[in-house]
């Protein structure tokens, strides 16, 4: 008897990709459970035990349900090369490059809709417009401040997206790294891109400036999510670097175990 492959719902050892959405069963009350957290919490860390099916859950069950409620999903994985370099990594550039990527493989995914990356105003204020020439294609906190991600059917304007920021397999920074540079870095970038207040590099060069004109014309708040996902044994160093070695409630206050 010959099998399709084609047909058969069984990856072997290999995770679920999104395209897999309709052959992945078993986990519908993991996904809704790991949603609800998505809507009502900023940052989520999710973790389980090795090999228990963390990419697969957030890839082909999760990624699917934030698209279908207006969600954009940014998946983030860093590599080998990441992890060994003396140099600083450019996590907004990284960011950014992958937020756009994010935009065209969506719109690749469904062709009856457009995601777009829309500036939210012209900013007549002559001050403020040197600063968004200043930080936009290098600040993914300022680029998210002045722009919404916009959804279009057949040119007409349907909604605002959410963009969610998934870091997958995220034990390899915090365990693999041989720079502990490179994960202090991490966490720091983090702490800056989460808070609603303006980072650290934003304030200290706008400092001479009226905050009147920031508040008016940026986006309130954070106008995006994360989402951490994890081996259990890395939790352990997780808890180091959010109670210990810096303090980082979003890491340590909204947590699932996927068993």
């Amino acid at each position: 008897m010959k099998t399709n492959i084609h047909n058969n719902p069984w990856n072997a050892f290999l995770p679920y990709k999104e395209e897999d959405a309709h052959k992945f069963k078993g986990r519908k009350k993991n996904v809704y459970e790991l949603f609800e957290l998505v809507q009502s919490h900023s940052t989520i860390v999710c973790y389980a035990d090795s090999g228990i099916g963390k990419s697969s859950l957030i890839n082909a069950g999760l990624s699917p349900l934030l698209r279908q409620n207006n969600y954009l999903p940014i998946k983030i994985l860093f590599t080998e090369s990441d992890f060994i370099s003396d140099k600083n990594l450019a996590m907004d550039n990284l960011v950014i490059k992958k937020l756009k990527d994010a935009i065209d493989e969506s719109n690749k995914l469904n062709s009856e809709v457009e995601y777009r990356l829309e500036r939210i105003s012209d900013f007549s204020n002559t001050d403020f417009k040197i600063f968004d020439k200043q930080f936009s294609d290098n600040s993914i906190w300022w680029l998210l401040h002045t722009h919404t991600i916009t959804c279009h059917a057949y040119g007409i304007k349907m909604c605002d997206c959410c963009p969610i920021f998934i870091f997958d397999q995220f034990e390899e920074v915090i365990i693999r790294s041989r720079n502990i540079k490179f994960v202090e870095n991490f966490f720091n970038w983090y702490i800056d891109f989460s808070a609603s207040s303006l980072p650290t590099n934003i304030e200290q060069a706008c400092k001479e400036y009226d905050n009147e004109i920031f508040h008016r014309e940026l986006i309130p708040g954070t106008p995006y999510k994360f989402l951490f996902s994890l081996r259990q044994d890395a939790v352990g160093m997780l808890d180091y670097w959010c109670n210990q070695r810096l303090r980082i409630p979003s890491l340590k206050d909204t947590r699932y175990y996927l068993l």
